[in-house]
C-alpha cells in the first residue's frame, strides 16, 4: 500500500515537472493576425479606430480591418473621446466614428480632445472648444497645450503658466518652459536654467536643479543632471541615482534604460529600486504596454514579457506598441498589418 502511494506520488511529481517545463517553454508564440498586411501607412489604434492613408488621403479602419471612414481627408488626428480631427481644404474640424462631420472645419489648428476640450488655433491665437464646437475659452491666448488633471499650459508674453477649464489663471505665466501636470506635479523651468516641480497652486515642491525633467509616471520621474539620467520620487529623493545615458518612463513597474559599455551600449530594464531586471542586450527598448514591451534585437523587432522572454520573436522590420490589444507590424517594411496581443 505504501509502495503504491509512493509510486503515485512520484508519477504526479513527474507530470507536474513536465507541465511546468512545458509552460516555461511555450514562448515565443505565433501571434494571431488581426488584420492582414495590406496597408502602406497606418497608425496605432485609439478609441477603437486606426488612421490609414491611401493615395495621399486619410481614413479610418476598425479592429476587423473594415474601412469605416473612407480615405477622403487631407489629414487627420487620432480618435479621442469619440471624435477625430480632420483637415478639409486646409481647415480643421472634427468627425464622429461614422465619418460624419460634427464640428465644421474652420480652425487653423486643432488637437485631440482631452478631458472634454480641444485646443484650437484661429488667426494665430489659441483657445478651447467643447464637443459641440462651442468656445469654452475664446482664442485669445498666445499659446496653449492640452488639459491634464484639470489644468492646461498657457503662454502670455513668452512665459508659461496654467489655466483652468473656465479660462481662469491657476498658475501665473512666469516660466520660460513647462510640462503637463501628471500625478499632481508639473516640471517647470523659470529662467532657461534648471528644472524643478510645482503643484497645482504654483508652489515649488522640488527645487530647480535638473538639466531636464520628465513627467511623473507610477510615482517616479526621470531627471537628468550632469549628462546622466536617474529617477526621483514625489519629494525629490533619488530612487535611482543618475547614471544612465538614456531612459524611458516607468510603466507596469519597469523602465527601459540605456547601459553604456565604452563607446557602445544596449538597452535593458530596471525596477523601481534600480535593480536590473532584464539584461541590457537590445538595440532599442520601449515602455511596457499591456504586459509586453517592443524591443529590437539583430535589427528586427519583437515583444518581450517582464521576465525578458520573447513572447513574440524578433522577426519584424517595423512594429508599433500594443494599444487596445493590437500592434501594427510589417515583415517587409512596406505593407503593414496588425497582430493580437497573446497575453492580454
Amino acid at each position: 500500500m505504501k509502495r503504491r502511494n509512493l509510486t503515485s506520488a512520484l508519477c504526479f511529481i513527474s507530470i507536474l515537472i513536465i507541465s511546468i517545463t512545458s509552460c516555461q517553454g511555450k514562448y515565443p508564440v505565433e501571434p494571431e493576425v488581426a488584420i492582414k498586411p495590406s496597408l502602406s501607412d497606418v497608425d496605432d489604434f485609439s478609441d477603437g479606430m486606426a488612421m490609414i492613408k491611401v493615395k495621399g488621403k486619410t481614413g479610418f479602419i476598425d479592429k476587423t480591418g473594415k474601412m469605416v471612414v473612407e480615405p477622403q481627408f487631407e489629414g487627420a488626428g487620432i480618435f479621442s473621446e469619440g471624435l477625430a480631427m480632420v483637415v478639409v481644404e486646409g481647415k480643421r474640424g472634427f468627425i464622429d466614428k461614422t465619418g460624419k462631420i460634427v464640428i465644421e472645419p474652420k480652425f487653423d489648428g486643432a488637437w485631440p480632445f482631452s478631458e472634454g476640450l480641444s485646443n484650437v488655433k484661429v488667426d494665430g491665437k489659441y483657445g478651447f472648444i467643447d464637443k459641440t464646437g462651442e468656445y469654452v475659452i475664446k482664442p485669445e491666448i498666445q499659446g496653449t497645450r492640452d488639459f491634464h488633471e484639470g489644468l492646461a499650459r498657457a503662454a502670455e508674453k513668452g512665459r508659461w503658466g496654467y489655466i483652468t477649464k473656465d479660462g481662469a489663471v491657476a498658475v501665473m505665466p512666469v516660466y520660460y518652459d513647462s510640462g503637463d501636470f501628471s500625478e499632481g506635479l508639473a516640471a517647470v523651468n523659470r529662467n532657461n536654467k534648471k528644472w524643478g516641480y510645482i503643484n497645482d497652486k504654483g508652489m515649488t515642491l522640488i527645487q530647480p536643479k535638473y538639466d531636464e525633467a520628465g513627467e511623473f509616471k507610477e510615482g517616479l520621474a526621470a531627471v537628468r543632471i550632469n549628462k546622466k539620467w536617474g529617477f526621483i520620487d514625489e519629494v525629490g529623493r533619488y530612487v535611482v541615482e543618475p547614471k544612465y545615458y538614456k531612459v524611458g518612463n516607468f510603466s507596469e513597474g519597469l523602465a527601459p534604460v540605456f547601459i553604456s559599455t565604452g563607446t557602445l551600449g544596449k538597452w535593458g530594464y530596471i525596477d523601481k529600486k534600480g535593480k536590473v531586471k532584464i539584461e541590457a542586450k537590445f538595440q532599442e527598448a520601449r515602455d511596457f504596454r499591456e504586459g509586453l514591451a517592443r524591443v529590437k534585437l539583430s535589427d528586427k523587432y519583437g515583444f518581450i514579457n517582464k521576465k525578458g522572454t520573447f513572447v513574440i520573436a524578433p522577426r519584424y522590420k517595423g512594429a508599433g506598441p500594443f494599444r487596445e490589444g493590437l500592434a501594427p507590424v510589417t515583415t517587409d517594411g512596406v505593407l503593414w498589418g496588425f497582430i493580437k496581443n497573446p497575453v492580454r
